[in-house]
């Protein structure tokens, strides 16, 4: 990390000098090495002397001599070298002073400084060159002192005795030396017993590796000046220097960090140590900067690119000597883990914006693209890391990216917000290490999962409007975006970015999301809709922390009920004569006549459609000539039929090709983007839903519903279902089979999701076990028949139901379940015990109410702590486990949060697995509380994650919010949750 001079051939020059190399590396929470460790009294001591030069002696013809200054003129060659300096207990040295245009190392022939010391027998070393450090907080930063320089600290000898300090003016330009002082840093130096050694190899998988905590190594938390700050990434690496020798002992490795730290906070005035990471030839990983090792913690590393960047020293001088092979070991496994964090890849480049400095190579806000993996001289003027370190750099990204397979690299959200009034989308393209099975799926800020995505390949793209997969709105607030992915049975580190979905804007605020509303039922206000409880016992589940308003005349006002949007695979056209292909959930503008031929569509299949209906579509990518067919066209070509999904193109059963056309009309295959063969091939197709089958060799007759065959066993039943037999159409058994089995449906069933019901002239679609409304606009894009059904065959289809709270324990018998993220997730008997969780005395769950909840995944040993719960810890916090994660609760929070869950404690045999979650940011209040900024008195409430201001009380009673019921809470407490739109 020792800066050079702006000259690069300068600074190069010096490459041989000893100092160490340090590593930064972008973002940072972990495990912690477990051994004994004598705590020292404090970190260690200063002592400042500032250097005469009055005193000493002088060689040549200087231009000025005073006591705190020294000038040299061309022409005017000179050197001063100072008394010797008595070392006492010091093993650090570092040279500061003032910064001006002439100063040492400012421009080629200014001034010099050098350093040698005296060893316990009397004997001097030889001189070495000491240069001003090239590392530091960013340029207008608090820890910035720009007006003076300081040089790196020099680690001492055991046993030194005195130093000398000697600064040369070579005459060939202006240069000046004022306010010299050293700084000679007596760290303490308890040995450190017993600290494990780095590994041998790098590990199977991104685990965090042991790290010495900074409690363990000796951190005086009493001299640490502020809290840290925090980037919302980590994004790359890169390889510093620092200024200790190889030599050093595995006992004296804590001294080592403990000198930086003091020189770093008491001498060069930041607010901690530089690094966030500090590894000793041993292999052994100490923790630095204080804020988290798994969080994005901004250091005092890389001037000018701090901020998403995190520094690891390698203590040691890697110039031309090798870092050892534990060290290099141990780092390999660091930054595979650190870089897995974020899923940023080793092997890839991102862009970083400079913030400029004086020793920066790119000035103030250029955007520079970096290798993720990079050497300090690829940002700063200057030598660092090391030619022996640099040359590593390859070997060394490869060999992070070959530890712990497989993996998820970027899937980084394309925007922070999405609007489903505006119609926008938000894009994650999230890449495989190799061909992977990978799952994706939304939960809104309500903990509920909203939208489902799956497949299979090296990559994915995912796009989002903001709303549910039968077109409803998500609610206002912070969503979470997961994508999971696994190779065989090995599972990647699940990806998880948060999305916030932003308010409508109406002007009159419905109820806020979060509320509940009395009566029978109990209802909440969830997606900007009332959404009404299965029954009494969910309700008091999921009891929120405000209160209750009463229904009245104005209850729903603002609260838009669900409608069916135009299907997938449509072609519309506009009122501007504009030509757009609805797809995932979005549409897609044709660019061109040239592109519309391109894709062999055919004018035939375009309909016109009303602005409203494709309002209510996000505008996604416009469709050119060149791009691929948007999922669910369905294509004509070589002799079949083709359905382009998830980017695959998967051949119709031929005896199905019928029915897929009477769906849509086929674009024809041809050359380029419209040549089938271009495309890889899916599985085999069946019959599209909603599609009647009869097997030619027994008689059997089928509806096919979520792309299953379900059995209808008689007329009567046909018939109550509003079929036609006329609709029927005859299979073999084998095409009849391409379709999997389903349940069969009865007498009671109710309509098959994908049915398009009319009762009473009015249109319904059925989509899992709900009912959604169909604008007559909308029918025609469905292409099905409608099926006349009676209104009590209509009513087995309830509007959607809140079922138990997120978070809650239910049981079945003697089955646990966990609710969480909208999921009933049977409890693993292993996962039960490891967390304390017992049968009895759960809530039971009746059969009925466990059908308004899908069945997930189980809750199995490896991931005991299921989203959405509550857990404490030894030391007393609250955390909540969401999207993998666990985030503390606020104190002031926390009743607002066990009003309804129950807050259980970590067991000690669970506690290794709790803590190896990652911590997340800090949880405010929950969806629903109504609370009172004690310093401001203002009124807030929590609704989509988000503190909404009540502007008035005028206001507050309209939304039937008593205000005596508003919690006081520190302000503090209030800012932890985002500010939302106000309520009006």
């Amino acid at each position: 990390m020792h800066r050079s001079t702006p000259d690069p051939a300068r600074r190069l020059a010096y490459a041989g000098i000893s100092f160490a190399v340090a590593v930064a590396v972008l973002g940072g929470a972990g495990l912690s090495a477990s051994f004994p460790l004598q705590r020292p009294a404090t970190a260690g001591t200063v002592r400042d002397v500032p250097l005469s030069f009055a005193s000493g002696s002088v060689a040549g013809r200087l231009a000025t001599r005073a006591p705190r200054a020294l000038r040299g003129a061309p022409g005017r060659p000179g050197a001063w070298t100072s008394d010797a300096v008595r070392a006492g207990a010091a093993r650090l040295v570092g040279l500061s002073w003032a910064r001006t245009s002439d100063g040492p190392w400012t421009r080629r022939g200014g001034a010099e400084t050098w350093l040698r010391t005296e060893a316990a027998s009397g004997r001097w070393s030889a001189w070495q060159p000491v240069q001003p450090a090239d590392d530091g907080p960013d340029p207008g930063s608090p820890e910035e002192h720009p007006d003076h320089v300081f040089s790196d600290g020099v680690w001492l000898p055991a046993g030194t005795r005195a130093v000398q300090i000697k600064v040369d003016l070579p005459g060939s330009a202006p240069a000046a030396v004022d306010g010299l002082t050293a700084h000679l840093v007596a760290p303490d130096m308890t040995p450190t017993p017993g600290t494990e050694a780095g590994r041998g190899g790098a590990i199977a998988s991104t685990l965090q590796p042991p790290i010495v905590t900074r409690a363990r190594w000796g951190a005086d938390e009493r001299i640490r000046r502020a809290q840290p700050r925090y980037a919302t990434a980590v994004r790359a690496a890169f390889v510093h220097h620092t200024a200790q020798a190889n030599g050093y002992s595995r006992a004296e490795s804590a001294a080592l960090v403990r000198a930086d730290y003091v020189y770093h906070v008491k001498t060069r005035g930041w607010n901690d140590i530089g690094y966030n990471f500090l590894v000793d030839r041993y292999g052994q990983v100490f923790e630095g900067r204080y804020g988290g090792v798994d969080r994005a913690v901004v250091g005092a590393c890389t001037a000018g690119f701090n901020t998403a960047t995190t520094c690891v020293a390698l203590l040691g001088t890697f110039t031309t000597a090798s870092p050892p092979a534990p060290m290099v070991a141990s780092l390999t496994n660091l930054l595979a883990w650190k870089l897995d964090l974020d899923h940023v890849d080793p092997l890839g480049a991102t862009v970083l914006t400079s913030s400029g400095g004086a020793t920066a190579r790119y000035g103030n806000g250029i955007r520079v693209r970096l290798r993720t993996v990079s050497g300090h001289r690829d940002t700063s003027y200057t030598a660092c890391p090391g030619n022996a370190a640099y040359a590593l750099l390859p070997s060394l990204r490869a060999a992070v990216a070959r530890t712990g397979l497989p993996k998820i690299y970027g899937g980084w959200p394309s925007a922070g917000t999405v609007d489903p009034a505006a119609r926008s989308t938000v894009s994650l393209a999230p890449r495989f290490t190799q061909a992977m099975s990978w799952s994706a799926w939304a939960t809104d800020s309500g903990g509920r999962v909203v939208r489902r995505w799956s497949g299979t390949g090296t990559s994915a793209r995912i796009l989002w409007n903001g709303r549910d997969a039968a077109g409803g709105v998500a609610p206002a607030g912070r969503a979470v975006l997961t994508v999971t992915a696994r190779a065989g049975s090995v599972p990647a580190r699940p990806l998880t970015v948060g999305v916030v979905v932003k308010l409508p804007r109406l002007p009159t605020s419905p109820l806020p999301d979060g509320t509940l509303v009395g009566g029978s039922p109990v209802r909440r206000v969830r997606g900007g809709a009332l959404w009404p409880y299965a029954g009494r016992g969910e309700a008091a589940s999921d009891a929120g922390p405000g209160p209750a308003v009463r229904p009245g005349p104005a209850t729903g006002r603002g609260l838009t009920r669900p409608l069916a949007d135009l299907a997938a695979g449509t072609l519309a056209r506009d009122r501007a004569g504009g030509v757009w292909a609805v797809a995932d959930g979005q549409r897609r503008a044709v660019t061109d006549a040239a592109s519309f031929t391109a894709h062999g569509y055919q004018p035939s299949a375009v309909a016109v459609a009303r602005a409203a209906d494709l309002a209510r579509l996000p505008v996604g990518p416009p469709l050119g000539r060149g791009d691929p067919w948007p999922d669910a066209t369905l294509v004509a070509g070589g002799g079949r039929l083709w359905r382009i999904e998830d980017g695959l193109a998967r051949p119709v059963v031929p005896a199905a090709a019928a029915a897929w056309r009477s769906c849509a009309v086929p674009a024809a295959a041809g050359s380029g983007v419209a040549a089938v063969v271009a495309y890889r091939r899916g599985a085999e197709l069946g019959f599209p839903d909603g599609t009647l089958l009869r097997t030619r060799s027994d008689g059997a007759v089928w509806v096919v519903s979520e792309g299953r065959r379900r059995r209808v066993p008689s007329g009567a039943v046909l018939a109550g279902l509003g079929y036609a037999r006329s609709a029927i159409r005859a299979a073999g058994a084998s095409d009849v089979r391409a379709n999997p089995p389903g349940l069969p449906l009865t007498a009671s069933s109710a309509p098959p999701s994908g049915a398009l019901l009319e009762v009473g002239g009015a249109r319904w679609l059925v989509v899992g076990r709900s009912r959604l409304a169909v604008p007559g606009s909308v029918i025609a894009s469905l292409r099905r028949a409608d099926q006349p059904v009676s209104a009590r065959r209509l009513a087995m289809l309830a509007p959607a139901r809140l079922s138990y709270g997120g978070g809650t324990y239910v049981r079945g018998g003697a089955q646990v379940f966990a609710v969480s993220n909208g999921l009933l997730r049977p409890v693993a008997r292993a996962a039960a015990g490891l967390t304390g969780i017992q049968a009895a005395g759960l809530p039971v769950v009746p059969a009925a109410a466990a059908g308004t909840l899908p069945r997930g995944p189980a809750v199995d040993a490896a991931a005991p702590f299921p989203d959405e719960t509550l857990w404490r810890t030894v030391d007393g916090t609250v955390w909540r486990v969401e999207g993998g994660r666990r985030r503390p609760v606020a104190p002031a929070a926390v009743a607002s949060w066990s009003v309804a869950v129950t807050v259980r404690m970590v067991p000690g045999g669970a506690a290794a697995l709790f803590a190896a979650l990652r911590a997340g940011p800090l949880l405010g209040f929950r969806d629903g509380a109504l609370v009172r900024d004690a310093t401001t008195a203002g009124v807030y409430v929590i609704a989509g994650g988000q503190r909404r201001h009540v502007v008035s009380a005028t206001v507050l009673s309209r939304l039937g919010l008593p205000l005596a019921r508003a919690v006081p809470v520190p302000h503090d407490a209030v800012l932890i949750s985002p500010a939302g739109a106000d309520l009006r």
